[in-house]
């Protein structure tokens, strides 16, 4: 496209951070047998008053068990939610990003692979392939800046609203490369 002075347009990969758990969670190499004990003990324990809607005893049973193990994305998942049933919106945001990152089992674009993205548009020569930041987009159009199911189905699938986002980010920046007749 570029030899050819063809216009391009890419895009980030917005995903569901809020309602999409993480796939596989693993625990942390060489974590012995009793401290694996310790940390299901006290994660199972948050679970539990997570169960019963006590999301500050829930947090403090998962930091817990993130002080044994903070590698299992299931857990950062869980605490983010703790987050933001407490109103801690800009730290449920980061804990579901590490989630996100941890997952074992990736589905979900990561935080790498839209930063190659946004390299690959910023690298480009003589402007003719431009970047529509879906992932920004979809954020900011979110409840707290944590795109959920407000957009998402599921884990990537879009509902009609993050269609809409994502179109309206594609086409701001096709309209900039379009002739002007």
């Amino acid at each position: 496209a570029e030899r050819s002075a063809i216009p391009v347009v890419i895009g980030t990969v917005g995903v569901n951070l809020r309602a999409s758990a993480p796939f596989a969670s693993m625990h942390r190499a060489g974590l012995a047998d009793a401290a694996r004990q310790r940390w299901e003990d006290a994660y199972a324990k948050g679970a539990a008053l997570a169960q019963q809607g006590n999301a500050p005893a829930a947090l403090q049973r998962y930091e817990e068990a993130a002080a044994i193990d903070g590698e299992y994305a299931d857990l950062a998942f869980r605490m983010a939610g703790c987050r933001w049933a407490m109103g801690e919106f800009d730290a449920a945001r980061d804990l579901y990003e590490q989630a996100r990152e941890l997952d074992a089992l990736r589905f979900r674009a990561d935080r790498r692979i839209n930063q190659i993205i946004r390299r690959v548009a910023a690298r480009a020569s003589h402007g003719r392939v431009r970047l529509a930041d879906v992932e920004i987009a979809l954020r900011e159009q979110s409840p707290h800046g944590i795109p959920g199911r407000e957009h998402f189905y599921e884990h990537v699938l879009f509902r009609f609203s993050g269609n809409y986002v994502a179109a309206r980010a594609m086409f701001e920046e096709v309209r900039k490369v379009l002739p002007d007749h």
